[in-house]
């Protein structure tokens, strides 16, 4: 299926390249340029990335019947990727030349989705450089296969991937439709809330917001911008308020909708230490109430309960009828909130709804929050909630007979780690737990899953980064207020990556241990000259750092012999290849064969096939020339280029976002890629590289396809054409050497909080490996007298791994747990059960669950 997707997206990209080679306005040039990106995109990275991960996905499932894992998550956002570009293009096709055709509108819609699909292509990369630092059928790297260094540099790489694509007109679009239109509410709700949040009033921050709400509605890429701005460099304080939304009295009013229960009262715990019996034996255990960082305090919780039943608080004075008899079961529930934000009261979207399916008392604990009450303080307080409704079950209208845990994203966290403790007490453990997609790893180690933190709605890398830190203690250490932050600029070629995409090709074999070492070796080779060619201004280097401290900038000196090296290649004119009509085919035609035809680099005016000569080609009607091409050509002595012909030109973008006029007229012309390998007689290869555009892409095309090349306008008025495709804030995606090769850059982001990253600040810290932190890493001692575990998470959520992983790890203790997938939804998909049909759908899931505990 992959395959056929894969090949009529590469049959419209060649009809629509064909169609707007010759195109003269913004549209039409925008539209060469995304098709031919796409071709690029398709042909060179994603289709080889996929044919390698494919072999080892059965590695890292939970079972034959069970298939899921971040990579599988991964190459499943590819396909929607293309499943929409494929509609896009057939609408683009069909349409194109339509009188009410909107070409603008639709050539934004397809540079957008290229961008997507761009990034992916990079994340599929890492996501392969990760498989030889994992070991046989891990989804998280052991990092005692390579030093911090190499780690960091790894994760860095992927913490300064460029998100914008994701955030604007593409937001949500991996998940179901029902899904799309809540998730860019928050989108526009979390750029607008980001302009006023430090208001002290809450009034002040939601008028604010909805004041400014109507730009972002309008404008996605200005949305995009300033979510992912907030993303990576707000604090956490930013998450508690946004978080907050719900909790606040005028979003209350939504919860007039949910049904409505008998019992909804809160409930304080005065602290105080006090003995019960451990399970099967007379002994007793003492019981001390919190007192993690500030002392024994009081413990908030919330009781719903659809009737009222005996013990029960009465709900009001005008009860009259008797109350219900009490439950033979109860719920103790854990809400997420990234160990920083929300409450049982925002959270009743859904534990109304369960109060009544499962009519049974459900007990919501309302434990402190971080930063201000890190680790283990909300664990103190779960584990002393459970203690005290063991001791207090009349008080709940609960006989004591059946609990079940459930819990949330962090809360389920909290519950996992809650039940642990009671084995280790040896008091009575629950009879079940409920986790839905659930962190049982707060280490930040990294995974294939938690690279979909890049495109995630509701938990953004950043965002997880900062609430994991928060949660450890460490929030403190990298907050933006006191750093420096540092704009990265991108000057010249990644070759690092393009390598890397080859040497991860065809020797991963996954029963070949030896290999596996051998790759493992080679790829740290690889990120620790990439690093070094990043921070080494003196040779080959992909950025500059450039630090603001409170408003000014700070600009390294430029090393003068440096640029002297830095030569760059000039053309006076502009030219571009031409299609041929009869030999692009349609898009229903079958795959071609596509290899790269050879290429006299010495000045050579036309191509030459072993099986067919010039005058043939003309009488065909598929002869190349390139005319009026001068390109200056000088080695590079000191860098990461093996041949000293190949020396790459990239445009950097100014402070405001704009490319210089001058530095614009120094692009590379439309030259063809060499590589013989035995494959010239399969197919050409076509690179069309336009005058103004610093992202472009090669096309591979069958080998009738070369056709004369006529002279295009000038530079000038051809580099105003393409502004609308230079984004400020990222590098170029494709650069140009002497060849006509485009080398794969992706996209980076041009601010990142380099000098104190969460990935260095607590990611070697000894507290993230405490087993009550992430339950994943619990010794086998601890997890023997957990009982059944019910595990729901999504397949496109960054946590993932942690419960596919988590699954596996008591699968081989011989316990009993179950873990079920739910498709196309996003991580938080309970508080969208009001807005959405599936998310409604997966939350009768969790409640079969948890009946099941009761029995």
């Amino acid at each position: 299926m992959f395959s056929t997707l894969l090949r009529d997206l590469r049959a419209h990209a060649i009809n629509n390249i064909e169609y707007y080679q010759n195109g003269t306005t913004t549209s039409t040039s925008l539209f060469h340029k995304s098709f031919s990106l796409m071709h690029e995109h398709l042909e060179r990275g994603i289709q080889p990335s996929i044919e390698e991960i494919t072999p080892r996905l059965a590695d890292y499932d939970l079972s034959p019947d069970i298939q899921a894992n971040g990579y599988r998550s991964l190459i499943k956002v590819v396909h929607k990727c293309c499943l929409h570009l494929l509609q896009l293009s057939r609408h683009i096709s069909n349409n194109r030349t339509g009188m009410f055709f909107r070409g603008h509108h639709y050539s934004k819609e397809l540079e957008a989705y290229v961008s997507v699909l761009g990034q992916l292509r990079a994340s599929l990369h890492y996501a392969n450089k990760l498989i030889p630092f994992c070991d046989q059928g891990s989804l998280f790297a052991n990092e005692a296969y390579f030093d911090n260094e190499v780690a960091e540099n790894l994760l860095k790489d992927v913490e300064r991937l460029s998100q914008d694509c994701f955030y604007g007109r593409c937001l949500g679009f991996q998940f179901c439709e029902s899904m799309v239109k809540p998730l860019h509410g928050v989108g526009v709700a979390m750029a607008s809330f980001s302009d006023g949040y430090q208001n002290e009033s809450h009034l002040l921050q939601l008028t604010t917001a909805l004041f400014n709400s109507g730009k972002y509605f309008l404008d996605p890429d200005l949305r995009a911008q300033r979510v992912v701005d907030v993303t990576r460099t707000a604090d956490i304080s930013f998450c508690k308020s946004f978080w907050s939304i719900p909790e606040s009295d005028f979003m209350q009013l939504s919860h007039l909708a949910c049904p409505r229960v008998h019992v909804n009262e809160v409930i304080t715990i005065q602290p105080g230490p006090f003995e019960m019996n451990c399970h099967n034996s007379v002994e007793t255990v003492v019981i001390t109430p919190p007192c993690a960082y500030t002392g024994p305090g009081n413990i908030k919780m919330r009781l719903f309960s659809n009737h009222w039943r005996e013990g029960q608080k009465v709900p009001h004075t005008k009860m009259k009828k008797k109350p219900n008899p009490k439950s033979s079961g109860l719920v103790l529930h854990c809400h997420g909130g990234g160990f920083v934000a929300q409450s049982s009261r925002s959270h009743e979207v859904y534990l109304r709804q369960w109060a009544k399916d499962l009519d049974v008392p459900i007990l919501s604990i309302d434990y402190s929050l971080a930063p201000e009450y890190p680790f283990p303080r909300a664990l103190e307080e779960c584990f002393y909630a459970y203690a005290w409704a063991l001791e207090n079950a009349e008080l709940l209208g609960w006989t004591g007979e059946r609990i079940c845990f459930a819990g949330d994203s962090a809360g389920g966290n909290l519950m996992m780690a809650t039940a642990i403790r009671a084995a280790s007490f040896q008091i009575r453990v629950p009879d079940g737990i409920m986790a839905a997609y659930t962190p049982f790893m707060v280490r930040y180690t990294p995974s294939p899953s938690r690279m979909m933190g890049l495109m995630d709605p509701l938990l953004p890398m950043g965002i997880l980064t900062r609430c994991l830190a928060a949660y450890a203690g460490v929030s403190t250490c990298f907050s933006p207020k006191d750093d420096k932050w540092v704009i990265v600029e991108y000057k010249k070629t990644d070759h690092s990556f393009e390598e890397c995409e080859k040497s991860t090709k065809g020797n991963n074999s996954p029963t070949d241990t030896s290999a596996s070492s051998s790759l493992r070796n080679s790829a740290m080779d690889t990120l620790t000259s990439s690093s070094e060619m990043e921070s080494n201004s003196g040779t080959e280097s992909c950025f500059e750092e450039v630090e603001i401290d409170n408003g000014h900038v700070h600009v390294p000196s430029i090393n003068e012999e440096t640029t002297e090296k830095e030569d760059v290649k000039s053309v006076e004119s502009f030219e571009v290849l031409t299609v041929s009509k009869d030999a692009m085919g349609t898009p229903d035609s079958t795959d071609s064969q596509f290899s790269v035809e050879d290429f006299d680099s010495e000045g050579a005016d036309h191509c030459t096939s072993p099986n067919v000569n010039v005058n043939d080609s003309e009488q065909n009607g598929a002869v190349m020339e390139l005319s009026e091409l001068k390109v200056e050509t000088n080695s590079v002595e000191n860098g990461a280029i093996n041949e000293p012909s190949q020396d790459n030109v990239v445009m950097s973008p100014m402070e405001d976002g704009t490319f210089d006029e001058q530095n614009l007229s120094k692009d590379i012309s439309s030259q063809l890629d060499s590589v013989a390998d035995g494959q010239s007689n399969k197919h050409k290869k076509l690179a069309r590289v336009s005058k103004g555009i610093t992202k472009q892409a090669s096309v591979d095309l069958p080998k009738e396809v070369c056709q004369s090349v006529p002279p295009r306008q000038s530079m000038t008025s051809r580099s105003k054409t393409f502004d609308c495709g230079v984004q400020g804030d990222s590098d170029s995606s494709f650069v140009t050497n002497c060849t006509g090769t485009l080398n794969f850059v992706p996209l980076r982001a041009a601010k990142h909080h380099i000098q104190h990253s969460p990935l260095t600040a607590f990611r070697h810290l000894p507290i993230v490996k405490n087993p009550y932190m992430s339950p994943l890493l619990a010794s086998e001692e601890l997890l023997k007298d957990l009982p059944p575990v019910y595990l729901v998470a999504c397949h496109l959520d960054p946590l993932l791994d942690d419960s596919v992983s988590f699954a596996k790890k008591l699968r081989d203790l011989n316990k009993k747990v179950d873990l079920h997938l739910i498709d196309d939804l996003p991580h938080g998909f309970l508080n969208f059960s009001m807005v959405s049909k599936e998310a409604r759908l997966a939350s009768d899931i969790c409640v079969s669950k948890i009946m099941t505990v009761l029995g």
